[in-house]
């Protein structure tokens, strides 16, 4: 693993989300484009940041979608704060961490998750065996992609396509880097900056055919 982010003490309550169905947004980038159908929307409580430095990300909803042909994932997180992608500046406000993925919904399988190692002590564990992580800190500007890896950081397993708005992002994600996946999966989130995590977001189900 090239970099981690590091584990401050964190004070806020953890507020279990709450799942409700959600409607294709034609203003939420690659849903229109792709067809996004399925859309389930998550959301994560207000103010629950875990960060000691001024700038702090809050993830405030997680919109996930299949598209059209049942072939990608669509993720879109929105944030209380505006949002700045990783760059080789290292700026304190740019966004990195983790989704990682438990793409066969099996505990048992795949890496322990680390938003159980960097979550604070007093949230439940993530009960998500990892099978796939979502990279946010190398993110390729060109080519607008993060990787994706299998087996605990050590298999490549592909790309997803990334794109930032002012106070969100959204992730396209090929099933064929989940092994194919069937769109069933469970995930989590947990994202911050380079100096520290500043919020976590788990563990929620998408069922991309309900």
């Amino acid at each position: 693993m090239k970099r981690r982010l590091l584990l401050t003490v964190c004070t806020p309550a953890f507020v279990l989300v709450m799942m409700v169905s959600c409607s294709v947004a034609p203003d939420i980038p690659l849903v229109a484009e792709l067809g996004g159908k399925n859309g389930q929307l998550f959301q994560d409580p207000f103010g629950d940041c875990m960060g000691m430095y001024e700038f702090q990300y809050d993830i405030v909803k997680i919109q996930v979608f299949i598209d059209r042909y049942n072939t990608n994932l669509i993720v879109h997180i929105t944030f209380d704060n505006p949002v700045n992608p990783p760059s080789t500046d290292m700026d304190t406000d740019e966004l990195v961490g983790y989704m990682e993925i438990d793409a066969d919904q099996d505990p048992s399988t795949g890496s322990m998750a680390v938003i159980d190692g960097l979550a604070p002590g007093f949230l439940p564990p993530s009960n998500m065996g990892v099978d796939y992580s979502v990279y946010f800190w190398d993110y390729n500007s060109i080519s607008q992609t993060v990787p994706i890896y299998n087996e605990n950081f050590i298999n490549f397993s592909g790309y997803a396509f990334i794109y930032y708005n002012d106070t969100s992002c959204t992730l396209q994600i090929p099933l064929r880097t989940l092994g194919f996946d069937d769109g069933n999966i469970n995930f989590g989130f947990i994202l911050g900056t380079w100096s520290e995590p500043t919020d976590v977001a788990y563990t929620y189900t998408y069922n991309a055919f309900p």
